[in-house]
């Protein structure tokens, strides 16, 4: 235990940039000594952060490429002399060759999880998932990708065969995930993408309370087949492949951060029972409620 904890001291010596007192929680993990079996793509380390209203940090060069998602409140990020603004769902992202600062805004503190990466794939993926270019973007899916992020902090607490390997397939997939949205997103937007966009906000924000695709059609008031239209030509899924995936997602962040059962949550987030989110877990994740939670949890 006390190996470990050295452990943990010197990589945030090493990559914790910001003042101890300007991050109230923190949990990292790291690959170093990983790094240099792979040349094409190799993850650093990475963690979550939980930032102080007065955390700011300034960098003029770094040898890595990072990658930041702000899971909670606001702030500013300035690259290459440019700002930009952060909230939650935004990625932003820099480089060797960039100086950058960030800063939390004091009333809306940042909470943000971060991967740090190297190799000769890495300026390419941030290319195109237009981050290279943007520095800062807004997620077209926040639950998808920060369980992604969450995905590839537990593979690096756990250090499991073939855990660095995983973890850059997640990385690729986040960054791709970008890239595949940048191009199918329509360059003027239509009636019709207006209109599923208004949906898609109405299912983000409702997903737990919706029983049935009826149901949601009606409140976004349009045709139930116009609905899955909609939903097949822009987000490639079906309605309710959309929100069971969101349902289980959320399951997924209830089993691990809190007590509830797998019976309450199957009833908060709308499930006939147990039994029916089991069977829609296991087709998302490959296990039931309990083998996730008994699987992810440690101390």
């Amino acid at each position: 235990m006390a190996k470990k904890t050295s452990e943990i001291q010197q990589i945030k010596k090493k990559y914790q940039l910001a003042k101890p007192h300007q991050v109230i929680e923190a949990e990292y993990f790291y690959y170093e000594k990983e790094t240099h079996q792979n040349k094409d793509l190799a993850i650093v380390c990475g963690g979550y952060e939980k930032c102080a209203p007065d955390y700011e940090i300034h960098q003029t060069d770094s040898p890595f490429y990072v990658i930041k998602y702000t899971i909670k409140g606001s702030g500013s990020f300035i690259k290459n002399s440019r700002k930009y603004g952060l909230k939650s769902g935004t990625l932003s992202s820099y480089g060797p060759e960039d100086k950058y600062s960030y800063k939390s805004e004091p009333k809306e503190p940042m909470e943000h999880i971060f991967v740090i990466f190297v190799g000769d794939e890495a300026l390419s993926l941030l290319e195109k998932s237009t981050l290279a270019a943007k520095g800062v973007v807004q997620v077209t899916d926040p639950g998808k990708t920060l369980y992604f992020l969450k995905t590839i902090m537990n593979n690096g607490f756990k250090k499991s065969n073939y855990s660095q390997q995983i973890n850059c397939c997640l990385l690729r997939v986040v960054l791709l995930e970008q890239a595949s949205m940048q191009t199918n997103t329509p360059s003027s937007f239509s009636l019709s993408y207006e209109t599923y966009k208004r949906c898609k906000k109405v299912m983000d924000k409702n997903y737990s309370h919706i029983k049935s695709i009826n149901e949601l059609a009606d409140s976004c008031a349009i045709n139930i087949r116009y609905l899955a239209r909609l939903f097949k030509r822009y987000d490639k899924v079906t309605p309710h492949e959309y929100i069971m995936r969101q349902k289980t997602q959320k399951a997924a962040d209830l089993l691990l951060f809190s007590s509830r059962t797998v019976s309450e949550i199957s009833y908060s987030l709308r499930f006939t029972d147990p039994y029916h989110l089991s069977r829609v877990f296991k087709r998302f994740y490959g296990m039931s409620p309990h083998h996730y939670r008994k699987m992810h949890l440690f101390t």
